[in-house]
């Protein structure tokens, strides 16, 4: 059952966005990286706390950066499991109890678990908006807003078709999960290639997602990149998540299959002029850097989206607590 509106200030799940708030969104977005200074004061006297167990660059950096140019005060911990009370056994129910009695006003949080961040959403109540920046294996809606916002600026609107070439990990992507429930819930223009190895094929409860909206999908594992990328308008390329598997073999198994999934010049030289090649970053070997100048890459503007999403997203958080004082 799709998630509802309501779960708004938190950010928790790309199935709560109405259409009319995605398109708010990408026009204060378009604002803030018109004009950023326009924007400074949105969240001069609060304080937001980044919350991280998970190692990150993009995700990490950006939170820090959006907030403290929207004038908030930033407390970050990047390695909170290892470097709090969290490793002597505190929860994170408890950790986000402890922070809002120290005037703690956003918490931007990646967890290790999934589910914990819905969990210190449930403590933190309505009044000390939550933002899911990754949870565990489930979901990462953050980057999913600024992949959709990469897309618009792109192609204008998703009122024309486009095909969407997911590839790789499809299995334990997070990305690839919170885009696909986003897109498939708002775009029926939207069509999707799941392209990945036979041991890391999309998860059936996304594909039953689908088929409950009617969207249109094609399930293409083993077989090989070159077959479908002419076909895309984007190509969203991800790593094998070796790091989430535990057996050695599994994941020598996993990095042998991924060689039919690498996105090589010839392979780019088939694609349409007027598409696009994405990833939401770290690459390992499926996007070499000599595909980096060519004029279909959009992955560097991508994470730099990043910034403009997040910035966007806690302006109208902001926008939405004043209304409703």
């Amino acid at each position: 059952m799709d998630l509802l509106y309501e779960d708004f200030p938190h950010i928790l799940d790309t199935r709560q966005f109405p259409l009319s708030f995605i398109e708010r969104l990408g026009r204060t977005a378009n604002a803030i990286r018109t004009d950023p200074s326009r924007f400074r004061k949105v969240l001069r006297g609060k304080k937001v706390v980044v919350l991280f167990s998970q190692p990150s660059l993009r995700t990490f950096e950006s939170s820090i950066e959006a907030a403290e140019m929207l004038g908030a005060r930033v407390h970050a911990f990047e390695n909170a499991a290892e470097f709090s009370s969290i490793k002597k056994g505190e929860t994170i129910k408890d950790t986000i109890r402890i922070l809002k009695h120290y005037n703690s006003d956003f918490f931007i949080i990646r967890w290790h678990t999934e589910g914990s961040v819905h969990a210190a959403a449930d403590v933190a109540g309505l009044s000390h908006p939550v933002i899911n920046a990754g949870d565990g294996p489930g979901q990462h809606p953050t980057q999913a807003l600024l992949d959709e916002y990469t897309i618009r600026r792109e192609f204008k609107s998703f009122d024309r078709p486009l095909v969407i070439g997911m590839v790789g990990d499809l299995l334990r992507g997070r990305t690839t999960h919170s885009l696909t429930y986003l897109l498939g819930k708002l775009y029926p223009n939207v069509s999707f290639f799941f392209i990945s190895p036979d041991s890391a094929r999309m998860k059936p409860e996304i594909i039953d997602y689908l088929k409950r909206h009617q969207r249109r999908y094609v399930e293409v594992p083993s077989a090989r990149l070159d077959q479908y990328a002419a076909a895309c308008d984007v190509l969203y390329m991800t790593r094998p998540q070796t790091d989430q598997e535990d057996d050695p073999e599994a994941r020598a198994r996993l990095i042998a299959e991924y060689q039919s999934f690498i996105l090589t010049p010839e392979i780019v030289a088939t694609m349409k002029p007027e598409s696009i090649i994405m990833h939401p970053l770290p690459r390992t070997f499926e996007l070499p850097e000599e595909i980096d100048d060519d004029p279909r890459a959009r992955y560097f503007e991508q994470a730099e989206n990043g910034l403009w999403v997040r910035m966007a997203l806690l302006t109208e958080i902001q926008t939405q607590l004043q209304l409703a004082a």
